[in-house]
């Protein structure tokens, strides 16, 4: 397994008429593997994104642990918690997180140039662009994307570091049908090649492609099937 998450709880306060908190995760357990295709299904609000944002390295636990090549992530300080997210970890979030004054090219390359000098990351760049059917927005800025595009550019960014686990929050929504099978065919192509894939989603299609399936209710994981 390259990730481990052991009883990992996501605890806020709120002051209700039975209690001073709330479980966004409670002791919630998984296994990411190498090569395989995890997806995470359940309704709006159900805990979904919290749960992979403490995968992913980006929201601490409240409790639990989250084990990444034999290291316990959260042990890390904050420099080197995101180098090794930088360096092992992609992500493609819900919202959108372009930044405007970056023309799509750049957008994509940030990543890669947030910790290293050199612009080897232009040519990769470019070929992720056409992998996920953007190669002639490369010049656009993000403000002349449409919804669907935007996601696009957020996919080619998060893999543009090469990583060992891709996390993705919802990667086809506002995408049309066509582009949702091409990005569920890349995620496929790029588990076969080793990495691991971790998807949020409520894109019945994607079932189809998934190694293993979790189900997570009002903040409790379960496994559906494997």
């Amino acid at each position: 397994m390259i990730l481990t998450a052991n009883d990992i709880s996501k605890k806020y306060s709120r002051k209700s008429k039975t209690a001073n908190f709330f479980y966004a995760v409670e002791n919630a357990c998984i296994e990411i593997e190498e090569g395989k295709i995890t997806e995470i299904v359940g309704r709006s609000g159900s805990g979904k994104t919290t749960f992979v944002s403490m995968l992913a390295g980006l929201l601490r636990p409240s409790s639990g642990t989250v084990t990444f090549a034999g290291k316990n992530i959260y042990e890390l300080d904050d420099k080197e918690l995101s180098i090794l997210r930088n360096e092992n970890f992609g992500v493609v979030p819900q919202g959108q997180t372009a930044i405007d004054s970056l023309t799509v090219l750049e957008n994509v390359k940030l990543p890669y140039a947030l910790y290293k000098k050199d612009d080897e990351a232009d040519a990769y760049a470019k070929e992720l662009l056409d992998k996920v059917g953007i190669s002639e927005l490369e010049d656009v800025y993000p403000n002349e994307l449409s919804g669907g595009e935007i996601k696009r550019l957020a996919i080619a960014r998060a893999l543009i570091n090469r990583p060992k686990i891709l996390f993705a929050d919802e990667p086809t929504a506002d995408l049309d049908d066509e582009n949702t099978e091409s990005v569920l065919k890349l995620f496929k192509e790029l588990a076969e090649e080793g990495m691991a894939v971790v998807m949020i989603t409520h894109e019945i299609g994607a079932r189809a492609y998934a190694d293993c399936i979790y189900r997570m209710s009002s903040g409790k994981l379960s496994i559906e099937s494997k």
